[in-house]
């Protein structure tokens, strides 16, 4: 008594594995990328979202995670150009708002701040601001005024940028960013005592912060 071939186990001929979906292939790319990522494989994390990109051109995930890859990789103009082509398909997508924005704000600006790219970081700050509130993330409207104040004060528009801060500081209370951006403000104001008090407070937070500790000696020259 030969056993039957395995494909007849049962009385049925087994159906042959079916491909992953496409949407599953991407899904799980951008996981792989993820994860690259984080480990600091940045290399890996862009050839994977590339790879996912090319399955999907409009999935928000897989272009948010290529100019994520490119940002790091310190490729500025490739991750400027990447960023615009996500914000296409996922202009309401907060993640994405922020990302963007926090690049724009921040890892975008060498040296003196480009305003151009400042004042379309603080743009998309907003939306992603507006977007949070709505939701009713507060944490993420916290993030959100904290960017608005960071490329408020690139501009030298401290004042404004105070209370933008000061919105994300009651979102946020015991966020170190928060009183670090808040000391700089104070202090472009001269108003140094209150500078001190807020690095002070960042310090106690987070004493290995080396933003708080360079602020603070400028408070102190002053």
């Amino acid at each position: 008594d030969a056993s039957p071939p395995p494909r007849y186990l049962g009385g049925m001929p087994r159906r042959p594995e079916r491909p992953p979906e496409p949407a599953d292939r991407v899904d799980a790319l951008v996981e792989r990328a993820g994860d690259a990522f984080e480990a600091g494989r940045l290399d890996e994390a862009l050839a994977l979202a590339d790879e996912a990109v090319a399955l999907a051109p409009r999935s928000v995930p897989a272009l948010h995670t290529r100019a994520a890859a490119l940002a790091g990789l310190g490729r500025t103009e490739d991750a400027l150009l990447a960023y615009e082509r996500a914000l296409g398909p996922g202009k309401d997508d907060p993640e994405l708002l922020f990302g963007a924005a926090d690049f724009l704000v921040n890892d975008a600006q060498d040296g003196e701040p480009d305003r151009e790219l400042v004042e379309r970081g603080l743009a998309l700050a907003r939306r992603g601001g507006k977007l949070a509130r709505r939701a009713g993330d507060v944490p993420l409207a916290g993030d959100f005024a904290w960017l608005e104040g960071a490329g408020l004060n690139q501009l030298g528009r401290s004042s404004e940028a105070l209370l933008r801060l000061a919105a994300a500081e009651e979102a946020q209370p015991d966020a170190v960013d928060v009183k670090v951006e808040q000391g700089f403000a104070l202090y472009e104001l001269c108003r140094f005592d209150e500078a001190r008090a807020a690095l002070l407070a960042a310090e106690a937070l987070d004493p290995e912060e080396p933003w708080t500790q360079h602020q603070l000696g400028l408070v102190a020259e002053r």
